[in-house]
């Protein structure tokens, strides 16, 4: 038996699934081939010419959406939520660290614990 690999579950056998849907799936598959079947056709045509480009709806609806999302936008209490949280929390917090380091350090070297040769900022 070296070298056979024996499938305990097959992928194309689904019993969970009704006729209807599965025929719904398969005929979803066929339509994917198809697509993707011309535009491999349309990528690789070695007569399309210079410039231009292959209209791509899926990415004109992508484009689109970016640029008119601001448009739709509603500011919600989430929305509000979400700005607070990953802009204004982490740059008030980094600046009390900060602040609060700073600090320390200047009473350190005003209390003379800490000798001008091992100073980090002399320069400064």
């Amino acid at each position: 038996m070296t070298g056979v690999i024996k499938k305990t579950w097959d992928p194309w056998k689904m019993y969970d699934v009704s006729l209807k849907e599965r025929k719904a799936m398969e005929e979803r598959a066929l339509m994917r081939e198809k697509l993707k079947g011309e535009w491999q056709k349309k990528v690789t045509d070695p007569y399309k010419g210079t410039g231009g480009y292959i209209f791509d709806p899926q990415m004109q609806r992508f484009y689109s959406m970016r640029v008119t999302g601001f448009n739709y936008f509603k500011v919600s209490f989430k929305s509000v939520m979400v700005g607070l949280n990953f802009v204004v929390v982490p740059i008030a917090v980094f600046t009390y660290l900060i602040y609060k380091e700073r600090e320390g350090q200047e009473r350190k070297i005003r209390n003379g614990e800490i000798m001008y040769k091992d100073r980090h900022n002399k320069l400064i």
